[in-house]
């Protein structure tokens, strides 16, 4: 069962001001700690350990809840949210007339009716909407759309609506999910709902006033709350204004607290904010029904929360859970439902955790024991979540061979980490993670001392061999590659630890086993190209941008002597100490071979360096190399990169658009290093230098010209 709110305002929607987004924004530097401004990641994680309410906002939309479970959409009242929601919607089988929603109206007052002009859904032939309540909502939500009051009459609406009238307290089933209804106190009385699906309960009893708090009043709402696993509860007023303000209908966090404690309830969710109320009085509302709580709670562990836009709440059964880590701290991991189609992939995918709230990018596991179909259109929505920048990557788990068959006639087996079973899935990706800690021992010779690096193609970490006393670097190869992206790579393991070349950082091992695969590398820890660059912003001087050039590709022209092929040439990876050059991360360019950069999951590499037969996903060679050598040159000698703008920008470039010549950016360029560069950035292969031997002598030819 998963809950989202889309809209958790109170009697009129109210809009953030201005100002209040200026405090924000001035409150989150003042409070912010010693952060590398220039580092996404630390600036990122630093934002997402704020309060969601501190980072984000509550939302000015009005009431509007999404109930996910048995494969059914629930949705209660629709105030504004549910445009946002109608808009979501769309993008799956309601754009294309196939959906359906039971809609749950509390009452019909304004607030809670406001949206629904604006469902979207509504108007698409061949949708099925069933709306529920025990008000006359036809009437309702036909006098809302009379020409006096909105332009567009409800008879425009051309999905099918169903009217089903309710009968307070009396229990009754929608697709094996059994809801029951109970009235509260309100002008015109409002109405709560109880959804059981044999597993949990969520009761939402918002727009509820309990003027009288002793156990005979509100026995009643207790017992219809009882054990609930979240109960959305009206606290729109504190206790005090809500006395002053006795039969407008609300209540406040207080009681709540009270009336959940009593119920067994294991989460309370206030809700239903006053408009007059920003997101620091929400605040200062939770700090306060938590403060109660622990009062009154004698231990109890009651979760309270505040409500707020996007917040979802994910009641999946214990069992589901799967096996936690020793540390108990729980990984990601969700379970389907039996089709998984485009919205069982949107339910899942508004579960996902988001990045930043980990200090390891934590991988996603989708646990798919219990999907029996997999569509096409769940298919491209599961790639769609692969391709979400910054995001951590999928991990499915327990594939039917049904399911395997879908994802491999589609032609997508190497874009998730596919395990037999979950536990195989955590062990994968706790290996990751344990792999990063302190103290740990690799393979029981490598002790690992510290993160260097959370790239996109893995973790690099500083570890000592113990065997022989001297640190190394160990890249620990994301666990989101396929089996047999990993197979590329290790298929040249022989090549890779026989090479020795004084301009290639040497590799000691490439190893693997049940738990994760890994490169040991030697550690230097000298400067890198990229950051000279950072220093020589115009470009360096013929001398020097020579110098370093010589040394690179005698080392690259060494290792396709040797049949290696680099495939991840770019300037961080060209390390520099006393006047030394040496190339490190040979050979990982075989991870994503033969893959469509275009349509790839998620882009490890940088796109500033690819070839276009890269981007495009053809085989790469030496002349590979040859292309990335020139891109490498052209940034070492004007300063600047050949392409900028997104990566998709920069990878389409790659494809279609010519550079800029070298020389117009830095005329002291000599004519010949200018069309050597623009020859090794050929798009044809073909056009390209043939071999990086060849690129040597020319460079060579070009330093004795200088000298």
């Amino acid at each position: 069962m998963r809950i989202k709110i889309w809209g958790c305002r109170g009697s009129l929607p109210a809009a953030i001001k201005p100002l209040q987004i200026e405090e924000k924004i001035a409150r989150a530097i003042h409070q912010m700690p010693q952060v590398n401004t220039a580092d996404w990641a630390a600036v990122w994680g630093y934002v997402r350990g704020m309060s969601p309410l501190a980072r984000g906002t509550a939302g000015g939309n009005t009431t509007c809840v999404e109930l996910q479970t048995n494969g059914t959409t629930f949705v209660i009242d629709a105030g504004t949210g549910l445009r946002e929601l109608g808009l979501e919607l769309m993008k799956g089988q309601f754009g294309r007339g196939e959906g359906e929603i039971h809609i749950f109206f509390s009452h019909p007052h304004w607030d809670h009716i406001q949206g629904f002009p604006f469902f979207m859904p509504a108007y698409i032939p061949g949708n099925r909407i069933v709306i529920y309540g025990v008000h006359d909502m036809q009437t309702a939500l036909v006098d809302q759309q009379r020409y006096l009051n909105f332009p567009v009459p409800i008879s425009s609406m051309e999905a099918r609506l169903e009217f089903v009238q309710l009968e307070a307290g009396r229990m009754f089933e929608v697709d094996g999910v059994r809801i029951d209804t109970i009235r509260n106190a309100h002008p015109g009385d409002s109405y709560g709902y109880r959804f059981e699906n044999g597993r949990n309960t969520f009761v939402f009893a918002s727009d509820a006033e309990f003027k009288h708090l002793d156990q005979h009043a509100t026995r009643p709402h207790t017992a219809f709350f009882k054990e609930a696993d979240a109960l959305i509860f009206d606290a729109q007023y504190t206790l005090r204004e809500g006395w002053v303000k006795e039969d407008w209908g609300h209540s406040s966090a207080m009681i709540g607290v009270e009336m959940a404690l009593s119920a067994g309830v294991k989460r309370l969710i206030l809700f239903h904010h006053d408009p007059a109320n920003d997101d620091d009085d929400l605040e200062g509302i939770l700090a306060d029904a938590r403060a109660y709580c622990r009062e009154i709670g004698e231990g109890v562990a009651l979760d309270i929360l505040v409500a707020y836009e996007g917040m979802v709440l994910d009641l999946l059964p214990e069992a589901a859970a799967g096996a936690r880590p020793a540390n108990n701290e729980a990984l990601p991991i969700l379970v389907p439902d039996q089709i998984f189609d485009e919205i069982s992939v949107q339910n899942v995918a508004a579960r996902l955790p988001i990045a930043g709230m980990h200090p390891v990018a934590r991988s996603r596991i989708i646990d798919l024991t219990h999907v029996e179909t997999l569509t096409t259109a769940g298919l491209k929505q599961l790639v769609e979540l692969q391709l979400e920048d910054g995001q951590p990557p999928l991990v499915l788990a327990a594939a039917s061979p049904s399911v395997l068959r879908v994802i491999e006639l589609g032609g997508f087996a190497d874009y998730f980490a596919i395990y037999p079973t979950v536990e195989a899935a955590q062990t994968a990706v706790l290996a990751r993670e344990r792999a990063q800690l302190p103290g740990h021992l690799l393979n029981n010779r490598y002790l690992i001392e510290r993160v260097l690096d959370l790239g996109r193609m893995g973790t690099v970490l500083l570890a000592r061999d113990q065997q022989v006393g001297e640190t190394r670097a160990v890249r620990i190869i994301d666990p989101a590659y396929s089996e047999r992206a990993r197979d590329r790579l290790f298929s040249q393991r022989d090549q890779l630890l026989a090479v020795q070349h004084p301009n290639l950082l040497p590799i000691y091992d490439l190893a693997r086993d049940e738990q994760s695969a890994y490169m040991i590398e030697a550690y230097h820890p000298g400067d890198t190209v990229h950051d000279l660059m950072r220093v020589y912003p115009h470009g360096l001087t013929l001398d020097r941008g020579l110098q370093i050039a010589q040394s690179v590709v005698a080392g690259i022209a060494f290792a396709h002597e040797k049949g290696i092929v680099h495939g991840n040439i770019k300037s961080d990876k060209i390390y520099l100490d006393n006047g030394s050059v040496q190339v490190g991360g040979l050979g990982l360019g075989r991870l994503e071979e033969r893959l469509n950069l275009l349509e790839a999951p998620m882009l490890r590499q940088a796109p500033v360096y690819l070839a276009p037969e890269q981007v495009a996903g053809q085989p790469i060679d030496t002349r590979t190399d040859i292309y990335a050598l020139g891109v490498l040159f052209y940034r070492i000698f004007t300063g600047v990169l050949p392409f900028r703008g997104s990566d998709r920008q920069i990878l389409r470039a790659h494809l279609e658009q010519a550079p800029h010549p070298p020389q117009e950016l830095s005329p002291r360029i000599p004519a010949a290093l200018n069309d050597l560069i623009l020859r090794m950035m050929a798009k044809d292969p073909m056009q390209r230098p043939a071999t990086a031997v060849e690129v040597q002598r020319q460079l060579l030819s070009l330093a004795n010209t200088e000298e």
